[in-house]
């Protein structure tokens, strides 16, 4: 078949950028990309030209309105921030002179610091002198009293002798009791110490006996335990070949079940075989309808091709006009929805592109498209013969399957017969064991309670053993303390006749020291007297310097009160230069916002031109139409 009209009708590839990738369909109603008549979409392109002009005009007067207020408003913040820089300086020169009159304050301090010191240092000397005065006469005063108080003490002496004399008669005769009652004490612990002796040996025997007893009870239950263990393994064989004969009949049933599928798929693709003949047969018919096909494709080819080349160019357009506003930062998003109008139409540009193709070589294969149906059809009767030989292999594959099932149960059966001789065995073990450990387990109960039967008599014997020790060591220690107080008794009266001769010694001599402190006690008097007065004029001295003081932190409040009057100052200032700054700030980002409003305007009226320029440059005939 002739394709030389279709090949006529073909534009070449636009040279454009690549288009921004996209997912979002194009809008069912858009008059552009969904319309399949080049003239209509021609018609409604130039429409649209002519109100993006509108537009981007409107945008240029309104972003230069706001540049020109945004500038006004920049102007007051910098005379605000001006005011701002006044204030501050003022108020440094407040916070300088705050601090001069701090620092005299400062030295007046420090004058009536040094003159409290001074009066500080007198004072303390005459504190020192009086002190000293009076511990002169404290002395004094207590050398009489020490001189009364040792008299009074010998007379006491003499009292306390007496009552030493008395004290230690008494202390002889009572250690004299004490050892007699010493001796019957350690009798009684002898005898107790026998008894006891006999009772551990009693134990002794007793406990040798359980012993006994407890060590045939365990191995009884070392008996008992190994049976147990031999159950037990046993047991856990019978699981294991009873695990195994389960598997050998799970495989057996995966065998059958194998066997099945494969002659389920077999009949299958028996089947298949049989539709795919009668699928040959119908390709031979449809290969007819092929060429009647032809001309109604390439007509509609021409159309579609000339409404890519409409497409491809707005999408161009569309795409430089979108990346000139995101190169603006308040027309983003209008800049992103520009490129995507674009995307889409470059999209539908390469669909309606495609299509054309699609539709020209749907023309020129129409015959090829026949030749190649009869092809296939040759192809599905050799597909079909190869199903059919598939089919047969799996039918002798399930055949073996189902022999190896047969065996695999065969083994299963054989499994689960030793498996019941392993449990019968393991139960008899079991019983076995669980008597023996029980036998063992009464004759350790038994042992354990002749131990514990000797070891309380054990006790018992020692109790008494130390029970009479314990009367032995009393008594010996009674007859000690009685000897120690025959001893202390001598002592006490010994003491006494001492005691009586030193008491008239020292009331000979509080006499002599009575008559010396008095003329002591006289000089100190005086001598305090004229300490305090020192107190006095240092205490004088010390006041004068507290006063110095005082003036001097009067001064420095009223320089710290204008040092922090100027620091407010600053701070306001600070607060109204940051407000000028933001105001500032503000005002100059309104300005570049009216810049950009008014770049934006001239990218959308440039973009609304340039669509009426390639809505009559497509179709060159569309304005006398």
């Amino acid at each position: 078949m002739e394709n030389s009209n279709v090949n006529q009708v073909r534009s070449p590839k636009l040279n454009e950028r690549p288009p921004r990738p996209s997912n979002n369909p194009a809008p069912e109603t858009d008059p552009i990309l969904n319309q399949e008549d080049v003239y209509k979409a021609a018609e409604a392109l130039k429409g649209k030209g002519s109100s993006d002009v509108t537009k981007g005009q409107d945008m240029k007067k309104a972003g230069s309105a706001q540049f020109s207020e945004a500038m006004k408003k920049f102007e007051e913040n910098v005379n605000l921030e001006k005011e701002g820089s006044a204030s501050w300086d003022a108020g440094a020169v407040e916070v300088e002179q705050g601090k001069e009159t701090q620092k005299e304050g400062l030295g007046q301090i420090s004058q009536g610091i040094a003159q409290e010191e001074a009066g500080h240092t007198q004072e303390q000397a005459g504190v020192a002198a009086f002190k000293e005065a009076l511990e002169k006469g404290n002395s004094a005063h207590e050398g009489e009293g020490a001189a009364l108080t040792g008299i009074g003490e010998a007379l006491d002496d003499e009292r306390i002798a007496d009552t030493f004399q008395g004290l230690g008669s008494d202390a002889i005769r009572y250690g004299l009791e004490g050892t007699a009652e010493g001796d019957k004490l350690e009798q009684q612990g002898s005898t107790a110490v026998e008894g006891g002796l006999v009772k551990e040996k009693e134990g002794d025997a007793t406990q040798g006996a359980g012993i006994a007893d407890f060590k045939a009870g365990q191995e009884k239950v070392a008996q008992g335990r190994q049976l147990l263990l031999e159950s037990k393994n046993e047991h856990k064989e019978a699981r294991r070949l009873e695990k195994e004969a389960k598997r050998l009949t799970a495989r057996a049933d995966d065998l059958n079940k194998s066997a099945a599928q494969k002659l389920s798929v077999a009949a299958d693709l028996e089947a298949q075989a049989a539709s795919k003949k009668e699928e040959a047969s119908q390709l031979d018919a449809q290969a007819a309808l092929n060429e009647a096909e032809s001309i109604a494709f390439t007509e509609k080819g021409k159309n579609t091709s000339l409404l890519s080349q409409l497409l491809k160019k707005k999408a161009a357009i569309d795409q430089d006009a979108g990346m000139e506003l995101e190169t603006l930062p308040n027309f983003i998003g209008e800049g992103s929805a520009v490129l995507e109008e674009g995307t889409q139409a470059s999209k539908m540009g390469d669909l309606r592109e495609g299509q054309a193709k699609t539709q020209f070589a749907q023309a020129e294969g129409a015959e090829a498209q026949a030749a190649a149906e009869r092809k296939d059809a040759a192809a599905l009767r050799e597909k079909a013969s190869k199903l059919e030989a598939r089919a047969q292999s799996l039918r002798s594959s399930a055949s073996a399957d189902q022999g190896n099932a047969s065996a695999l149960t065969a083994q299963a059966t054989e499994l689960q017969a030793q498996a019941q001789q392993k449990t019968e065995s393991a139960e008899t073990k079991e019983a076995q064991g669980t008597q023996a450990k029980a036998e063992g387990q009464a004759l350790e109960a038994k042992g354990l309670a002749a131990i514990k039967e000797g070891r309380e008599k054990e006790g018992q014997g020692i109790s008494e053993e130390k029970a009479g020790l314990s009367d032995l060591d009393s008594g010996d220690t009674l007859q000690d303390a009685a000897r120690d107080l025959k001893y202390q008794g001598a002592e006490l009266v010994k003491a006494a006749l001492g005691l009586e001769a030193e008491a008239a010694s020292a009331q000979k001599k509080g006499l002599e020291d009575l008559g010396k402190s008095d003329a002591e006690e006289d000089a100190a008097l005086e001598a305090k007297k004229k300490a305090f007065g020192d107190i006095q004029a240092g205490d004088g001295t010390e006041g004068a310097g507290w006063a110095t003081q005082m003036q001097g932190y009067t001064t420095f409040q009223q320089g710290e009160a204008s040092e922090q009057s100027g620091q407010k100052k600053q701070k306001d200032a600070s607060v109204k230069i940051k407000q000028a700054k933001e105001g500032q700030k503000d005002a100059s980002q309104k300005m570049l916002d009216g810049l950009q409003t008014v770049k934006a305007g001239e990218i959308t009226q440039k973009k609304g031109e340039e669509y009426i320029k390639v809505a009559e440059e497509v179709v060159p005939y569309y304005v006398a139409k």
